[in-house]
């Protein structure tokens, strides 16, 4: 298991919670 898959759900996980934080901001 190298780098890739770290940074991969990073960016996963950093999407989600802009998502979040997006839905959060707005209602």
């Amino acid at each position: 298991m190298g780098s890739g898959k770290t940074s991969l759900v990073t960016a996963l996980a950093g999407s989600l919670a802009m998502d979040i934080y997006v839905v959060t901001l707005s209602s």
